[in-house]
């Protein structure tokens, strides 16, 4: 076999096994939630694992002494950091799983037209 084919039949040897893991781990990780905050955890938001807000807490502390775009800026930020703890978690949970000497993790950010390319430029 030419050095494509062996790269080729490895990457399918090890999809079975990839596959089993990425399950159990998408299983546990779509049933967790992801909490960020701001105001000094006055304000507090809740995603899910593909970042649906399903949970907002706004003190009255934070209404009273907080002008409208503060308050709506604030708001944002607790979002946004649970969606960055969201992301974090997906990327644990792909961490160590390889396909092609990738890693799940970077192809899942990358995307797969630049993965494609990635590999055509290495030649496999």
């Amino acid at each position: 076999m030419d050095d494509n084919a062996d790269v080729l039949a490895q990457i399918i040897d090890q999809i079975p096994s990839v596959l089993d893991r990425i399950q159990h781990n998408i299983n546990g990780w779509l049933r967790s939630e992801y909490t960020g905050t701001a105001n000094e955890g006055q304000i507090v938001a809740v995603v899910s694992a593909t970042g649906e807000l399903t949970s907002m807490s706004v003190s009255l502390l934070s209404k009273r002494r907080l002008d409208n775009l503060t308050l709506g800026d604030a708001i944002a930020e607790a979002i946004r950091n649970a969606e960055q703890e969201a992301q974090r978690a997906r990327g644990a949970m792909f961490g160590d799983l390889e396909v092609a000497g990738m890693r799940v993790s970077d192809i899942m950010e990358k995307g797969p037209a630049a993965v494609a390319q990635e590999l055509i430029e290495r030649g496999e």
